[in-house]
């Protein structure tokens, strides 16, 4: 009972500790995520997906959004609760599972740090949460297989499903080796825990499924369905260029941790280059910034007063600044006795590349674990319980699935996606370490070297992550006040009247604007670019059933048709493109981009950068003008 309160208490602590690196490190989310909270705006507005505008396979979690803006209130903070609150939840688990497979509290707690250093980013939530809650529902299966247990993995199977369609497809392959694993390919067993899991998980999606036959064709939905994965997967160029360790040569391979204190040194008129060399090295001075001939700029190794009375007192050195010469005292700020001890330590340079050979580290072991796995697995199947082996074969089948679906670029990404398995695999690995040795020696042997490979696992999440820069963000450096003051910095940010879009980037002010002001709330946008950002920022819905339309995605003679039909039924005043993919948007959907030009009139354009700018059409029709950032631009509101 004690442990299992332990357990329940690092979950929770893990949970809370997670939500609130997750919210008060918040900045802004990225254009990515505005798909589905735009699609979520649409939701509370009554639109409904495949019958009302076209699903990219992710109902549950476009409605998730639209559920969080329906019960927090419309705008960025109730998405923001509601990402942390998935994060956190992923953590949680992944530390319970953790700790089952590696009975070590030490082990579970390295190991969940991995997904949570890394930091994925916003939108990838449900990549987590999916394979977090069916290990946990494996896991509850393999060590008490029961009707309620196989119940809930087919639950885990259908929210996965529901979340996104490919993780439903990788969780329940991952199902399948688990079961196989614990039960065999023949039995009883298998073929009771399968019925319930395969029923259960059917039943749990087959409203969605009909809703789908009924509105478009289940035929049609996974065609499109595998149409868009197979634009994306054309973006998986590491097979053929993996990720390669490197080093700058040109930049210092290793540097001093901090510096010390900087003061200004002139020599004697008559000294040598050489005897001033020597003098810098005999007092411990690292030349830094010249001031005037002889006259430099030195970082201090050593700045006792001993150190400081010989310096001043050298023949070869005509003047100091920055010390005082009768006393032997710095004047300039110096760091303190601990500080001071660890500035002289050494640190990987620039030269180095830490952090992208971090990088390339985490994808080498998302490869390695499994095939650790598998090995370990190999030698000790008769000595390892069951319920562990079974958890660990599925963990092996859907690390791999994971990583041969979902790693493409930009790979630093998308590495973070599929940490989950990586996290408990190493638990496992960790937990199976942990107990090797016939002595004491080996044992400790062993167990440090267990902590050195899961620390430098983590060490890697947080480099993808830049965990510094995100913890740095939560002011926790300054205690309690620093954390509230940052939560009442969040509030005051994402409280109205900015409680929509929190603080916009520039290039976004004038577009919006004028969308707002020459557009009604009932109105319509199309936009022939990746800008989803635009709805939920404007408030205007999207038109066509396209939340986004870029260049090779949805551009079949049926997605053409019924964008045609349902804008020919909206209220559309604006087109919205951009200048660097305009062109190939009308070569690549010519029937698009002749109903645009029959019918709309290019109005302005907004500069985003040197290189791109918003190009909006507007419906032909007599405008009115408007000023605008001080320009005088037509509005057909």
């Amino acid at each position: 009972m004690r442990r299992d309160a332990g357990v329940v208490a690092g979950a929770a602590t893990f949970a809370l500790v997670t939500f609130a690196y997750r919210y008060l490190s918040f900045t802004e989310f990225s254009n990515d995520h505005f798909v589905h909270l735009s699609i979520a705006q649409q939701i509370t507005r009554g639109a409904l997906p495949v019958r009302d505008f076209v699903e990219r396979g992710i109902p549950l979690m476009s409605m998730a959004s639209a559920g969080a803006q329906i019960a927090l209130g419309e705008g960025l903070r109730s998405e923001l609760v509601l990402i942390a609150a998935a994060f956190a939840a992923s953590a949680a688990l992944v530390f319970g599972v953790a700790v089952w497979l590696s009975r070590s509290m030490l082990i579970a707690t390295l190991a969940t740090t991995i997904p949570v250093l890394a930091y994925p980013v916003s939108y990838s939530y449900p990549k987590l949460l999916a394979p977090a809650l069916a290990c946990a529902a494996s896991g509850l299966y393999a060590a008490r297989p029961s009707t309620t247990s196989a119940a809930l993995i087919g639950l885990a199977i259908a929210t996965s499903f529901l979340f996104r369609h490919d993780l439903g497809i990788f969780v329940g392959i991952g199902v399948v080796a688990m079961l196989v694993a614990y039960h065999g390919w023949s039995g009883e067993g298998i073929v009771n825990g399968g019925r319930v899991v395969v029923g259960v998980a059917v039943l749990a999606v087959s409203p969605y499924l009909i809703w789908v036959q009924v509105h478009e064709g289940l035929a049609t939905y996974i065609a499109d369905g595998m149409a868009f994965s197979a634009r994306e997967a054309q973006r998986a160029n590491w097979w053929w260029e993996a990720p390669h360790f490197g080093v700058d040569r040109s930049r210092p391979l290793m540097t001093r941790f901090g510096r010390g204190p900087v003061v200004n040194v002139r020599w004697q008129p008559d000294a040598s280059d050489a005897s001033i060399s020597e003098a810098e090295i005999r007092h411990g001075l690292t030349r830094l910034d010249p001031n005037s001939p002889r006259s430099w700029q030195y970082e201090l190794s050593h700045w006792s007063r001993n150190d400081i009375a010989r310096l001043v007192t050298d023949p070869l050195a005509a003047d100091t600044n920055g010390i005082d010469r009768s006393t032997f005292d710095l004047q300039v700020p110096a760091p303190g006795a601990l500080r001071a001890w660890v500035i002289k330590a050494y640190w990987p340079g620039d030269g180095l590349r830490l952090g992208a050979n971090l990088v390339v580290l985490m994808f080498y072991f998302l490869w390695l674990a499994p095939l650790a796995a598998v090995i370990v697995l190999s030698l000790t199947w008769k000595q390892t319980p069951a319920p562990a082996r079974a958890l660990a074969v599925s963990l092996v089948v859907l690390q791999l699935a994971m990583n041969v679906t979902m790693l493409r670029d930009p790979l630093e990404t998308r590495l973070r996606d599929v940490l989950v398995p990586l996290a408990l695999l190493v638990s496992y690995l960790g937990g199976t370490g942990w107990r090797i040795g016939d002595s004491r020696a080996r044992r400790v042997t062993m167990r440090i070297a267990v902590i050195v490979v899961l620390v430098v696992i983590a060490g890697s999440a947080g480099a993808l992550g830049a965990a510094w820069t995100q913890i740095e963000r939560t002011r926790i450096a300054d205690g309690l006040s620093g954390l509230s003051q940052r939560a009442r910095t969040l509030r005051r940010t994402l409280a109205p009247p900015d409680h929509r879009t929190g603080r916009r980037l520039a290039m976004y002010e004038p577009i919006v604007d004028y969308v707002k002001r020459c557009t009604t709330g009932d109105a319509r946008v199309l936009t022939l670019t990746f800008a989803p950002e635009l709805f939920f920022y404007t408030g205007r819905a999207f038109a066509g059933g396209q939340v986004s339309l870029s260049p090779g995605y949805f551009s079949s003679d049926r997605d053409t048709s019924l964008l045609l039909a349902r804008v020919s039924r909206e209220n559309v005043p604006l087109v919205i493109m951009d200048s660097q993919t305009e062109r190939e948007m009308f070569d690549t959907y010519r029937r698009i981009g002749d109903y645009v030009q029959a019918r709309y009139l290019e109005a302005v354009r907004f500069p985003v950068n040197g290189e791109k700018s918003w190009v909006v059409f507007a419906a032909q029709q007599a405008p009115s003008w408007i000023v605008l950032a001080g320009q005088r631009v037509p509005c057909f509101a």
